[in-house]
């Protein structure tokens, strides 16, 4: 499994800026997976976004094996 952390700078004259809540209470996340079935799926990636106070941060976690899914969920469970 890889985790990556990206700081996203948002200008404060940016109207996409000001419309994104500056609230450390919200977390904005996407799961993907290689399909729809629960007994043929498998989660590879869960990417989120929260604003921390101070900046939004940018969150990723990645499969690099069918093995990870497990490690992925409860990394981001820990994480949420």
């Amino acid at each position: 499994m890889i985790m990556k952390t990206k700081e996203l700078t948002v200008p404060e004259s940016n109207t996409i800026g000001d419309l994104l809540p500056k609230r450390t209470d919200i977390l904005f996340f996407d799961i993907e997976t290689t399909g729809f079935s629960a007994h043929s799926t498998n989660v590879y990636l869960i990417g989120c976004a929260c604003y921390d106070g101070t900046a939004f941060q940018i969150r990723q976690w990645f499969s690099q094996s069918e093995s990870d899914e497990k490690e992925i969920l409860c990394q981001f469970f820990q994480f949420i």
